[in-house]
């Protein structure tokens, strides 16, 4: 997962710093923080409009119709475009019902 290598990356220069005594702070916080954004940055334009619509709805999982109607992208192409993002990073979770799925943003 590309955040997964970003995090490591950033993690091993703040630490390095912070023994030099020239970074005061959270190297694991701002290493979290900076790998999200990468990832988010590194998303195709059709799973940035899924992100961004899971960006307005916050602490509620919705399904791929509200997505369909939200990105005019038809649900097959969300449900896809999901796995792809999820194979790349942990930017979106899935809540599995038998066959139905909701998703939210992590």
């Amino acid at each position: 997962m590309v955040e997964n290598k970003v995090y490591h990356a950033i993690i091993l220069r703040l630490e390095e710093l912070e023994h030099k005594g020239a970074y005061k702070g959270n190297a694991h916080h701002l290493a979290q923080d900076l790998s999200k954004m990468v990832a988010i940055e590194l998303l195709s334009s059709q799973q940035r409009k899924i992100y961004d619509e899971l960006d307005k709805t916050p602490f509620c999982a919705v399904d791929a119709k509200y997505l369909s109607d939200a990105t005019g992208l038809n649900s097959k192409n969300i449900a896809s475009q999901i796995k792809q993002i999820q194979s790349k990073s942990n930017l979106i979770g899935i809540i599995k019902a038998g066959k139905n799925c909701k998703y939210y943003q992590l």
